[in-house]
This record gives structure tokens, sequence and C-alpha cells, in this order.
């Protein structure tokens, strides 16, 4: 839910539009009547206000905002579409990681980003109303899936012989591959609060992300970059890596135990 870099003009116009929002009246009206109603959006009399609690450390507060927004999204009102477009600018941060995740099957930024909102729409409109734990991971890791499975279906109107690697294209689901997997056990940690929301994006980008000419689940990020994007050496950030990757391991019994997505 935190600032991610924008590789596409589709987030660019995503944020240009949410500072409009941001500067309406009338949708800053319609926020503050949704607070004065339920108790679960904590008094966020705005726009500006949900975003900033959403960005807290993710405990029942999170659950309970986000589980408000959605029940006007999906509660047929006319307010729906505006509740949906808040979870969603919420979300972007997940959403421009899911983009990036794409790359493998649609080539174009745009194309991506397009299928990762596309995705993430479609997983705030049918999240299950009686979901009311651990949402923010669920929407992450609900509309990564459905991401991929919009980009497979586009990839597979690509004659097989022009692909170097390619999925069965029997229906069945493949088992998920290392970075995929990564992906669920790090929302899973934040989640839990075995992991800060920064410690996770390091172990995602380190472990979850392409490096020149190398697919995602055989690479390491490269450290220079990421060590930079951070102002540190790329040994602290090795360093850094190492602290976070342990705390994630002594919790992995509980993870296979209390798996729930």
């Amino acid at each position: 839910m935190g600032a991610a870099p924008m590789s596409s003009t589709v987030f660019t116009q995503i944020n240009t539009e949410w500072s409009r929002m941001v500067a309406d009246p009338r949708i800053e009206r319609t926020v503050s009547a949704w607070a004065d109603a339920d108790a679960r959006l904590q008094q966020a009399h705005g726009l500006s206000q949900i975003e900033e609690f959403s960005r807290r450390t993710i405990d029942e507060r999170t659950d309970a905002l986000f589980r408000a927004i959605l029940d006007i999204a999906n509660g047929g009102s006319d307010d729906g579409e505006l509740a949906g477009r808040i979870i969603l600018q919420l979300m972007l941060g997940r959403v421009v990681v899911n983009a990036t995740a794409l790359r493998g099957w649609v080539g174009d930024p745009d194309e991506q980003a397009q299928a990762a909102v596309a995705a993430m729409w479609q997983t705030i409109r049918e999240t299950p109303a009686d979901r009311d734990r651990y949402i923010t991971p669920y929407l992450a890791w609900t509309s990564h899936k459905k991401g991929k499975e919009l980009a497979q279906s586009g990839a597979r109107e690509i004659p097989v012989a022009d692909v170097g690697d390619h999925e069965s294209l029997s229906g069945q689901q493949p088992p998920l591959n290392p970075s995929e997997e990564l992906l669920k056990l790090v929302s899973w940690s934040v989640a839990e609060k075995i992991l800060s929301a920064p410690e996770a994006e390091l172990l995602l980008e380190r472990y979850g992300a392409p490096s020149p000419g190398r697919a995602t689940w055989v690479s390491v990020g490269d450290p220079e970059p990421i060590a930079q994007r951070r102002g540190i050496s790329p040994e602290a950030m090795r360093q850094r890596c190492s602290r976070t990757a342990r705390k994630l391991s002594q919790a992995a019994a509980r993870y296979i135990a209390t798996n729930t997505f």
C-alpha cells in the first residue's frame, strides 16, 4: 500500500485522477457521511485520512477499514463505484508489483498495468462478504492470480512455435513457482506482523523481481540498484535481507499450519 515506481502511463493516470478526487468536495462529503454512519471507518472523514489509516501497521483496524469500504463497494448502492475506486487506490502499490510479474506473458508496460488493474478490480468486486481477516493480503494474492490468468489467456493467442517456454494449456493450474509462493508467504507474514512492510518489500524486490535476461523465479535482484534506492550499501542490503529471511524462516511452520488464502 506504500509508494511504488510508476512504470506505466496507466498508473500515472490513476494517480492523477486520485488527486482530483481528493480535491473534490462532493466526494469528501460522501466519505464523511460514510464515516458518520459506520464506526469501522474510524472517523476517516476524507480520502486523505482513509489513505493515511490504510498505511498503518496491518491489524484488526485495517481489516475493519477495508471491510467497511468493500461492503459499500459491493452493496449495490450508488456509492459502490466510488468505494471500489478507493480500494483500488489503497492497493495500487501491490497492483504495480503484480503488473511487473506479468512480464513473462505481456511485453508492453501499459498492457501489463491494464491487466493488473482489471484483476484487482475483479477481486474487489468478488471479495466474499464474510472475508473479514487478512483482507489486504487476500486482495494482493487473489489479484495476482487473476492477473496471471488474464495474461496467460492473452498469451495463448500467440502460436506455440513462437514461444520459447510455455505452460500446459490443459486447463489445470500449474504448481506455484517459487516467486509466487514467496509473494503469498510475504503477504501472510505482514498480516501476521512477522515482517514490517519495508522488510517485505525488500524481500520481494531482492528475490521476487526479475533481473535482465533471467526469469523472476530463477533470479536474485541485482543488489546495486536495490541498495541505491534505499540509500545503503549493497553489503548492508544483503545483511538486511539475511536478517529478514531468518525472521521469515522461523515462522515457516506456522505459515504451513495456518495458511488460509
